[in-house]
């Protein structure tokens, strides 16, 4: 097993720090296993891909452990270089803003 050093950082949000991805939880309404989102979906947040990291391959009816009812996908959202953790939280706050229907 692999394990990754954990980063720490303490500056302010006025100092650059490069912040590239941000994941994204969808309610449990509007996921779907291998669900499509189109780029609205995420509002106008400059973005330079969005990857479902819960996107299941082959013929998920065959998968028992799904809990479909529970499901929700998780995407992760690449943003530009250089934005620094300003950046970031506007992001945040952006999609926090996004009214979906239900």
């Amino acid at each position: 097993m692999r394990c990754e050093e954990k980063e720490y950082w303490n500056g302010s949000l006025d100092e650059t720090k490069d912040c590239q991805k941000l994941l994204v939880v969808v309610d449990k309404y509007h996921s779907g296993i291998n669900k499509v989102h189109d780029d609205a979906f995420f509002g106008d947040i400059q973005k330079t891909h969005v990857t479902d990291l819960t996107a299941v391959e082959g013929d998920v009816d065959d998968l028992d452990y799904l809990n479909r009812k529970e499901f929700r996908q998780i995407f992760q959202i690449g943003l530009p270089s250089g934005g620094g953790i300003a950046y970031m939280l506007d992001a945040i706050e952006a999609l926090e803003q996004i009214e979906i229907e239900k």
